[in-house]
């Protein structure tokens, strides 16, 4: 695994059209070669590796929850499920969501403020990069960070996410500001729901599974 995840695409390749419904964004041909250097699993041996590589979409959030600019996203007003995913259903997580889990995400901006509803703050100034000195975050269509699903001792009403700038942030569970590398950017009541697409990449505490 590449620590470093934007170096390495894991053979996903996001793209955005601004078109309309009724217009094609064209065609985009790639030619690749593909290596195998050597067996990495033997589906024999047991307990495997956990399943990465694949892509789930769902919405975070919070509701009518009172915030101050520069405090982290975690703690009692901890972000959680809620809202309508991209297809405009009620959103879930991905069956089998474990605490620890890390998940790389890429951000559909345009779909989470047409689908969900966005009080007293907006996607420009919902947040504030702490591991850049609180320069503010734009989120836009394939915005990417790192979520982690904390345990259920951190946040209120259950498990809470932090956000992270890194995988080795997400990994250790610091980042700028304790538990997230990103604060709020704005100083309210506010309810928001950001919709991401979302590969597994690390679990902190079992790095194996019993089945896929």
């Amino acid at each position: 695994m590449n620590a470093d995840l934007n170096d390495d695409a894991a053979g996903s390749i996001f793209f955005f059209s601004k078109t309309n419904a009724t217009s094609s964004p064209g065609y985009i041909v790639i030619d690749y070669d593909i290596t195998f250097k050597e067996m990495s699993v033997n589906p024999r041996a047991g307990t495997l590796p956990i399943s990465c590589g694949q892509w789930n979409n769902f919405t975070i959030g919070q509701s009518a929850v009172a915030v101050t600019s520069g405090t982290t996203l975690v703690g009692s007003s901890g972000i959680v499920l809620r809202g309508n995913d991209i297809s405009n259903t009620t959103a879930a997580f991905p069956t089998g969501i474990a605490y620890g889990d890390i998940y790389k995400c890429v951000a559909c901006a345009t779909a989470s403020t047409t689908l969900n509803t966005w009080t007293n703050v907006t996607l420009s100034t919902l947040l504030l990069n702490r591991d850049d000195i609180d320069t503010p975050v734009v989120i836009d269509d394939g915005f990417t960070f790192y979520i982690r699903y904390f345990d259920n001792t951190v946040g209120a009403g259950g498990a809470a996410i932090g956000f992270f700038s890194t995988l080795e942030a997400a990994i250790v569970g610091t980042g700028g500001n304790l538990l997230s590398s990103y604060v709020f950017g704005t100083t309210a009541t506010i309810t928001w729901a950001l919709i991401v697409n979302a590969s597994l990449v690390y679990n902190v505490t079992a790095l194996t599974q019993s089945a896929y």
